[in-house]
């Protein structure tokens, strides 16, 4: 369709640079990346009055343009899709090179590159990804005339009442990207409303320049306002400019499915007893570098879902910190369900009420639901990245929950392209009679992982070595096998994390990670290690780190160690 306006921005910001910390030679403070509208000359088109606007305000920044057709009439669908392959394709690349650069992106191509469709896969997602590094560094999306306009979307500006030719549905949000959208319309605009004016739809640059620049100072300094030491190499890239996108799929969290060296700790119980003996979380998340998991302990309850929160202490994660913890320090945040403390409200008399219960938790903690939904959300817009079923004892129903959770999950990711995790926490006694209807028979295949406790059971804990051993080829071979799931290996991060009779179930991290990681590893589902709990941890610093490091070094097999003797 001539004229219509497909603008990017895209712009990259090395924190380093920015610190005076020193840089790359190759690579930028800002980079712009900027597509032009259908049928103008290669180059930016009227997008180049924004780009230079922020040019102006920071005069080190690089600029690019994304290569494609830019053609209308019957090549506009084309077109498009040749566009979104140039932007994932080029802000790949980019990401490859500098990877310390924090980006800025916009245009019709770049609103369904990084918010989806439309290209046969679904609303949410496209066939061209835009890596999960460059999604990471966006701080800021504009569009100028996005036909894909839809009113009512957040981060509308401008007069127009009705949507583009290629609107979204109405209510559409971007999914995990809506508050860094800055999307331009006016009524004459004859592409992202009904109006007849191209002046209209070329002129965004003009009128709302200043507008952009205002933005995406703001989301720079919000990001830096967060953390004064997080380097702008941590910030989310912005994309700014009307670039037309076709999707990308989302993926925000640093659990390796494939891996076997993942860390997982959980916090929240303070087993530690001290006043001061719990950090905040997102000082947990900006830390420890090494952990890629943190299960959020405790949910206890199955009905009271703001009050039953327990985080052994009043203070609980923001909407801003969990977010910060997924996007800037890339850990996967799953939330516990259960614990030793509960209400019993996870005993349900009947099928109806487990399934309301995933219903309730779902709407509480997973995706936000529609403007003007009734739920109870206590982290905000935040979603937590999937949930943990720590039960203590068996409960009734419990597996059509579970089965439940699992459905609204994988619907999610069809329509989000975000991976959603279900894991377990048994005890080491195979098999663990608590969580039985949740592991077995039709259920094999419902969760991703398990985080076995291998401690407080004498017969199968680091009192016993070799029936630690067999109990954990026991979980390999009789569930994680058949349902291709992973398993991680569940430690006390200290003596004072379990009680005085069974304190003889753990062993030093060193004593660990030398007489047991060689053997585990061969393991086919062995995923890594899970530590309770990030209280014990910290007054315990000695713990972790030989266990990381032998985890994540090379691990000869059993004859090339002899052949090395």
């Amino acid at each position: 369709m001539k004229g219509a306006f497909l603008l990017s921005l895209l712009i990259a910001a090395s924190a380093k640079a920015f610190a005076g910390l020193g840089r790359r030679e190759t690579c930028s403070n800002l980079h712009i990346f900027g597509a032009r509208e259908t049928t103008a000359p290669p180059g930016f088109g009227t997008a180049a009055t924004a780009v230079d606007i922020i040019r102006g305000a920071y005069p080190s920044a690089s600029t690019e343009s994304i290569i494609y057709p830019a053609a209308g009439g019957d090549l506009y669908g084309a077109s498009v899709a040749t566009g979104v392959r140039a932007v994932a394709a080029q802000t790949n690349s980019y990401f490859q090179k500098c990877p310390n650069t924090t980006l800025v992106v916009g245009a019709q191509i770049v609103d369904d590159a990084f918010c989806g469709g439309p290209d046969g896969i679904s609303l949410n997602m496209t066939r061209e990804s835009v890596s999960a590094g460059v999604s990471r560094m966006v701080a800021a999306i504009i569009l100028m005339g996005s036909p894909r306009n839809v009113p009512g979307r957040v981060g509308n500006i401008g007069n127009a009442t009705v949507g583009g030719f290629a609107a979204r549905p109405f209510g559409y949000q971007c999914p995990a990207f809506a508050s860094i959208i800055r999307s331009y319309c006016d009524e004459d605009d004859p592409f992202c409303a009904k109006g007849n004016s191209s002046v209209t739809h070329q002129g965004y640059g003009q009128a709302y320049g200043q507008d952009v620049l205002k933005f995406v100072r703001q989301k720079l300094s919000s990001i830096s306002a967060n953390d004064a030491e997080i380097s702008l190499t941590k910030m989310r890239p912005i994309f700014a400019s009307p670039l037309m996108l076709l999707g990308v799929q989302v993926v925000s969290a640093a659990y390796n499915s494939s891996g076997s060296n993942n860390i997982a700790v959980y916090w929240g119980q303070n087993s530690a007893g001290g006043v001061n003996t719990q950090r905040p979380l997102i000082d947990v998340c900006q830390s420890e570098k090494d952990v890629d998991i943190i299960l959020i302990s405790f949910l206890v309850s199955a009905i009271n879902i703001d009050g039953g929160l327990n985080f052994a202490n009043s203070y609980r994660p923001t909407e801003k910190e969990i977010i910060a913890c997924q996007t800037r320090y890339n850990k996967t945040l799953i939330l516990s369900l259960g614990g030793a403390a509960t209400d019993n409200t996870w005993a349900f008399t009947d099928q109806s009420q487990a399934v309301n219960a995933a219903n309730r938790i779902w709407s509480a903690f997973g995706p936000a639901p529609p403007p003007g939904y009734p739920a109870i959300r206590p982290f905000g817009s935040a979603t937590v990245d999937g949930f943990d079923l720590d039960f203590e004892a068996p409960y009734s129903n419990i597996h059509v929950f579970a089965k439940h959770l699992r459905f609204l999950m994988n619907e999610a990711t069809a329509s989000r392209g975000k991976k959603f995790y279900l894991s377990a926490a048994p005890q080491c006694p195979f098999p663990d009679m608590n969580l039985y209807p949740i592991l077995h028979g039709n259920m094999a295949t419902v969760l991703d992982f398990v985080l076995i406790q291998f401690y407080n059971n004498a017969p199968c804990d680091m009192r016993n070595p070799r029936g630690f051993l067999e109990s954990l080829v026991d979980w390999h071979s009789g569930w994680a096998k058949a349902s291709d799931a992973r398993i991680f290996v569940g430690l006390p991060g200290a003596m004072t994390a379990i009680g005085p009779a069974n304190r003889g179930s753990y062993i030093e991290g060193s004593q660990f990670a030398a007489n047991y990681i060689s053997k585990i590893k061969d393991v086919p589902s062995f995923a890594g290690v899970m530590v309770w709990d990030m209280s014990q941890l910290d007054g315990n610093t000695a713990f972790l780190p030989p266990i990381v490091a032998t985890l994540r070094k090379p691990q000869m097999r059993a004859h090339e160690e002899d052949e090395s003797d």
